[in-house]
């Protein structure tokens, strides 16, 4: 575009006079170049060097826009996103950890990760990043990945970086896990980060983690033993940890004090375990023996004393792993606890106690019989005259055979006398005692009668002294010997 130089109206090329003022174009031009000053040619050196320092101008200036361009690639929030992304889709537990702002252990990032694959997926764990990557060129407020339950992701600004740069913080947030003590241990120990952790009882707290599924392997500390345990915690059901103990209990259940009638209390059975025997109420059924460790073999009986016997119990032998401890977990409970059924015989038990009763009463009939032993003796030799006349009469001597023992003397005399006829037609009366004596088992008694027989004439008295033995098992009695006095 050319202008006059005259008035300085822009005037067309094709044109030879300015339309504003008049003048020629063609004069302008002669006069400009009329008052030029001649000049002397560039040195080609001096032309060089200008032309290299452009040039270094112009290469600074590309290089400083491409440098540009690549810092702020890398300092992109995009690209951040896009390593913590490509980190927990490919379960680079390493890489999520240098891809994060905030120190996480290598365990919280398996855990993280193995968390999102199971309860959102990879798949749509990128596709809140590639929202949350939206978000933040459009600057929208709500700034992290959140898969309903927890955020697992959150961007916030930190300034700027290099002076031109935006700054962001990429942290994956940390949550209190609380413990319970449902176990009664004084301890759980375990390793985090290479380093040995306690958690307490006393200490409802157990950890500070990032969304997570955990399984963290320890020890249970029960009165200074140890026992191969892991703490559980799984996000999707809070922020709870469980222990799953290496250790059971044992309960006990018995047959014997079924037999209610016998009487028998769990005070008269002793449980062993592995030989010792175990203070356990088998009345209370909560009342737990152990604990004992996943693995360990136990062999375990009992044994009861009752009605003056010892009987034992079918032995049972008890080894449980943590499979079999899932079952037990099933039927209720926070840790296993394992019932072992105590068989004992129910019908030698019965028969003990039948023995034992009928035992006490005989003793009690002994007791009352013995307190009488003079009136029963009396009473006994009472029934044998009364005999005694009967086997006269019918001649049999089987009429005294409760009282006397057919291979004493006693018994041979009164056959020699039914053989002899001696006392036939025999009456005894007036029957009356004396003189009662015991030494031990062997008592005497003297005996008074009035006797009358088919050869007297008359009716005479007799004073007759009989030994007598007594035999306390089957309260008998029986006459061994009698002598006329």
């Amino acid at each position: 575009m050319k202008y006059c130089k005259n008035c300085g109206q822009e005037i067309r090329p094709d044109v030879k006079v300015c339309t504003n003022c008049g003048q020629k174009v063609d004069e302008q031009v002669k006069e400009a170049q009329q008052t030029r000053p001649a000049s002397a040619p560039m040195d080609p050196k001096k032309k060089r060097r200008i032309g290299i320092i452009i040039g270094a101008i112009a290469l600074a200036a590309i290089v400083l826009a491409v440098a540009y361009s690549l810092i702020a690639n890398a300092l992109s929030p995009d690209n951040q996103l896009d390593k913590i992304a490509e980190a927990v889709t490919n379960e680079d537990a390493e890489g999520l950890r240098n891809a994060v702002d905030n120190d996480i252990t290598l365990e919280e990032a398996k855990a993280h990760i193995a968390y999102i694959d199971r309860n959102s997926g990879f798949s749509q764990y990128q596709t809140w990043i590639d929202d949350l990557k939206y978000y933040l060129h459009q600057q929208v407020p709500g700034n992290e990945v959140h898969d309903g339950l927890y955020p697992l992701l959150s961007v916030s600004s930190a300034g700027t970086q290099y002076l031109f740069f935006d700054d962001y913080n990429f942290t994956i947030p940390r949550f209190n896990v609380y413990a319970s003590d449902d176990y009664d241990i004084d301890a759980f120990t375990y390793t985090m980060d290479e380093t040995e952790q306690q958690w307490n009882p006393d200490n409802e707290k157990f950890a500070e983690l990032v969304p997570g599924i955990y399984e963290f392997e320890g020890a249970a500390v029960i009165d200074e033993e140890s026992y191969d345990s892991t703490m559980q915690v799984d996000f999707e059901y809070g922020e709870t940890a469980f222990l799953n103990p290496g250790f059971f209990y044992l309960t006990f259940d018995e047959n014997a004090t079924t037999l209610f009638w016998e009487g028998i209390d769990e005070e008269d059975i002793t449980v062993n375990v592995n030989d010792e025997a175990v203070n356990v109420d088998l009345s209370d059924y909560d009342n737990r023996v152990g604990p004992y460790a996943f693995g360990e073999e136990l062999a375990v009986d009992a044994t009861l004393d009752y009605a003056g016997e010892t009987f034992e119990s079918d032995a049972e032998t008890v080894q449980i792993d943590a499979d079999e401890a899932e079952d037990i977990y099933s039927a209720g409970g926070m840790e296993p606890v394992y019932s072992v059924n105590l068989e004992f015989d129910e019908d030698a038990i019965s028969e003990a106690g039948e023995a034992e009763r009928t035992a006490e009463m005989a003793d009690a009939e002994r007791e009352s019989f013995e307190e009488d032993m003079e009136e029963n003796v009396e009473n006994f030799v009472r029934d044998y005259l009364f005999a005694l006349e009967m086997m006269y009469l019918f001649e049999d001597i089987n009429e005294v055979d409760p009282y006397l023992d057919e291979d004493s003397n006693a018994y041979a005399t009164l056959q020699s006398n039914l053989d002899n006829g001696t006392f036939e037609g025999m009456f005894i009366t007036n029957i009356s005692f004396s003189n009662f004596s015991r030494d031990g088992n062997t008592m005497t008694i003297d005996a008074e009668s009035t006797r009358d027989y088919d050869s007297l004439d008359d009716p005479i008295d007799f004073n007759t002294r009989y030994t007598v033995d007594y035999d306390p098992e089957t309260l008998e009695l029986e006459i061994v010997s009698f002598e006329d006095l």
